[in-house]
């Protein structure tokens, strides 16, 4: 696609449907595609108005980047802001993760609606995320998992994303990023606001909240339900020796948050803040050879937390935080055979936040217990870390720098130093370089290490990961334009990787070596009624033992969508593909050699569109998957085909 054709695709929205609908008979591949990503994002860098004069700069705050408050325009690391506008806009009927893999922040692997799903930030694993919902830990020890997949987007009113490693700040688990969401806050005069839809496969959802003040009292309480049919993963793209005729495979899911905190006076807040979320779906069983069965499954994710925000003097807040998270999975996986895995986390966290002369100096505190149980027999069933960190950041005319270190203490394995050093330039009022560099470590998982299942056998003699990051970035912030470029190599040593062993079965073995380089380029530009977005991912996650591509992630993925709003309708559409990647690829000592398996790149083109009726009422749709593309994320699990949602919204003014 040539540049002409790209300014073309930017300036009407015509061109845009018609190059989308052109894609079923043209896009084979993924190669045909992701030339319209990257394009478009340097369209947009073109479009860049240089010599326009400088408008009001971002006042959006952001703390997941360095746990303290900053803007988003100052910031020297990769992080992606997510409003409440921006969550209904796409339709918050949506999970958390597939709204992530939408906006081309992840890349999200899952095997189905409501099925478990596998997160991949910047080429790095599953356990590789920490996911946080109002700063407490929410990832279940066990698997080393986020759970994300079952998240709903009904309850969040904010998403923060840190591409990168992030042990510095949030020690183990956090080699490729982190993911915050915030509960709904309350303030104001009470208000009441719920959303009903229904759409494709039987599929019904719907919400209700109240949030407000009453003097000194903030409260915010939300409840939600959706049920769906869901659709046959086991189709005949899945592989006709698992093909499983005339079944779907559904789910259900409740949800709850609540919210309330009183300000005891100024600069002094206490609050109690609580999450819960249930799913439970159908799980496709059996293999080439085996009966068919449909599993059950069920998981709870829940976390209770209480704080206390104090201004100790001008130039001192702190922090004390107590809270508790849990993560209980069910699973009926096969017949006669059900699981029962409970994980515990209690968490204690002291920070302060003391302001300086030139700076700000961040001190904290933290212990985690982890506690498990259930029906797997694990050799060991509790660990307990304990942290201490330190961090600085400040301005010195144009230059900016973040300096952080953290000492984590692990019951099972020692004691761990990690420290990161980034730096920035402010070249204009829009243009900025930075540059960092970071060190990271993933503690194993307990099903990494005692796992003992029908399905896998742990490793007791597996050894921390550990990780060395180097990148460097360009951002320009303006009033109507966004662009960011960043470059990136990580080095991860001792990486642990699950493969097949035989009889369907598996276990962790740890690559010596891996190195995941790449380039991430995101980019958004307001045309005043028009609206473009574009990200673009490129990497190459390498075993550098074995040669072999790291197996599921994909080399390049991305998306270009646009909004536009006309008179009291507002609508879009977004364009997402991913390239080839491998099956579970082994290393050529095992059956079943790495890369062997390979999964074609796709692409899928979305539609959604809002009509407001009033201030208060409105309206919306959305279609995925248009044009009915068949694909898969995961060998033997089809990806839904068309399906579309309706619903209608009202929230008080």
């Amino acid at each position: 696609m040539t540049n002409r054709h790209a300014g073309t695709l930017v300036g009407s929205w015509r061109i845009v449907y018609m190059k989308s609908f052109r894609l079923k008979a043209a896009v084979h591949s993924v190669r045909s595609v992701f030339p319209i990503v990257p394009v478009a994002s340097c369209f947009l860098l073109a479009a860049v108005p240089i010599t326009e004069a400088v408008a009001q700069r971002s006042d959006t705050v952001v703390v997941t980047g360095t746990r303290q408050p900053v803007r988003a325009n100052e910031l020297l690391n990769e992080v992606s802001v997510f409003t409440r506008e921006d969550i209904e806009r796409a339709t918050p009927t949506m999970l958390l993760g597939e709204f992530l893999a939408s906006q081309g922040s992840i890349l999200f692997v899952n095997r189905g609606p409501g099925g478990e799903a596998n997160i991949h930030m910047r080429g790095t694993g599953n356990s590789h995320t920490i996911f946080l919902i109002d700063g407490v830990r929410m990832e279940s020890s066990t698997t080393g998992q986020s759970g994300i997949e079952g998240i709903s987007l009904s309850q969040i009113e904010r998403i923060e994303v840190l591409k990168g490693p992030a042990s510095a700040l949030y020690g183990s688990d956090a080699i490729g990023g982190v993911i915050q969401v915030f509960t709904r806050r309350g303030e104001g005069p009470p208000r009441i606001n719920a959303e009903i839809s229904s759409g494709s496969w039987n599929t019904h959802a719907g919400n209700v909240g109240i949030s407000g003040q009453s003097g000194a009292v903030r409260y915010s309480l939300r409840g939600g339900a959706d049920r769906s049919d869901g659709y046959n993963t086991r189709n005949a793209l899945a592989g006709v020796n698992i093909y499983n005729p005339g079944t779907r495979y559904g789910y259900d899911r409740h949800n709850f948050s609540g919210q309330v905190s009183v300000d005891l006076a100024e600069g002094h807040e206490l609050g109690l803040q609580t999450f819960y979320n249930h799913i439970k779906y159908d799980a496709p069983g059996g293999t080439a050879g085996s009966p068919r069965y449909t599993g059950r499954s069920n998981r709870t994710q829940e976390s209770y937390s209480a704080y206390s925000r104090n201004r100790i003097t001008t130039n001192w807040n702190s922090l004390l935080r107590m809270s508790q998270s849990m993560n209980n999975f069910e699973n009926d996986n096969s017949p006669g055979a059900n699981t029962i895995t409970k994980t515990t986390q209690d968490q204690f966290v002291w920070q302060n936040d003391i302001k300086l002369p030139i700076g700000s100096l961040l001190l904290a505190a933290e212990s985690l217990r982890e506690k498990i149980g259930g029906t797997n027999p694990y050799t060991n069933t509790k660990r307990t870390t304990n942290s201490g960190l330190a961090g600085w950041m400040g301005s010195i005319g144009n230059h900016r720098a973040q300096l952080n270190m953290r000492h984590d203490d692990v019951s099972q394995f020692g004691s761990k130093t990690t420290g990161g050093a980034m730096y920035g330039y402010q070249i204009t009022n829009e243009w900025r370089v930075r540059g960092g560099y970071s060190t990271g470590f993933n503690v194993p998982s307990f099903n990494d290490l005692y796992n003992n299942t029908s399905f896998g056998i742990g490793n007791p003699n597996l050894k921390p990961e550990t990780s060395k990051n180097k990148e460097i970035g360009i951002n320009y912030d303006a009033a109507r334009t966004r662009l960011s470029v960043t470059a990136y190599r990580n080095d991860i040593d001792n990486l642990i990787r699950w493969i097949g062993i035989g009889g369907g079965m598996s276990s962790p073995i740890q690559i010596e070596k891996a190195r995941i380089t790449g380039v991430s380029l995101t980019g958004q530009h307001n045309f005043g009624s028009l609206t473009v977005r574009a990200s673009y991912d490129a990497l190459s996650p390498k075993d550098r033992s074995e040669g072999y591509y790291i197996a599921r992630i994909a080399r390049q993925h991305g998306m270009v969508g646009f909004d536009h709003r006309w008179q009291r309708l507002t609508w879009g559409a977004d364009v997402l593909a991913m390239g080839r990647r491998y099956q579970l690829g082994n290393p050529s000592t095992l059956a079943n050699p790495g890369n062997s398996q390979p999964l074609e790149g796709f692409a899928t083109v979305n539609l959604r569109a809002e009509y407001r009726i009033n201030g208060e009422v409105s309206l919306f749709a959305r279609a995925n998957n248009i044009f009915n593309k068949e694909y898969q994320m995961v060998r033997g699990f089809a990806m839904p085909g068309f399906h579309a949602l309706f619903g209608v919204r009202y929230a008080m003014r």
